[in-house]
């Protein structure tokens, strides 16, 4: 039997430790829609690292003001990017429509089938 009484051998952090289902990650980091700029939705970044930058510190109330400090920073790694599609929306009414789209043929380029809506969400 176990011995109850000693500490616990290894970490809980990664547990439990088995092997992943799949090898990408599933993107959850949605941006928020209600902006007005173009921005890409589901956009992927793996962090790979973390580095140190150093910079003057420049807050008002530190003990270390005007001194040059070390600021722990994560470098994140990005694929690139490749317009499947685009959709072209007009407000009617009260609502907005999507009266267009446009394809590429970067579809032929992915790996993976792509599973799109057989009718629209409005």
């Amino acid at each position: 039997m176990a011995d109850t009484k000693k500490p616990r051998k290894g970490s809980m952090a990664y547990w439990p430790r088995k092997k992943a289902k799949r090898s990408h990650p599933r993107i959850r980091g949605w941006s928020c829609l209600s902006s007005d700029k173009a921005i890409p939705l589901g956009f992927a970044g793996y962090k790979v690292g973390m580095t140190h930058v150093l910079g003057v510190d420049n807050r008002k109330t530190t003990p270390t003001k005007g001194e040059e400090i070390s600021i722990p920073a994560t470098v994140i790694e990005c694929p690139p990017l490749k317009i499947l599609c685009a959709g072209f929306y007009k407000k009617m009414l009260m609502a907005y429509l999507l009266p267009r789209t446009s394809s590429s043929n970067h579809q032929k380029t992915f790996n993976v089938r792509f599973l799109f809506q057989k009718k629209s969400l409005i």
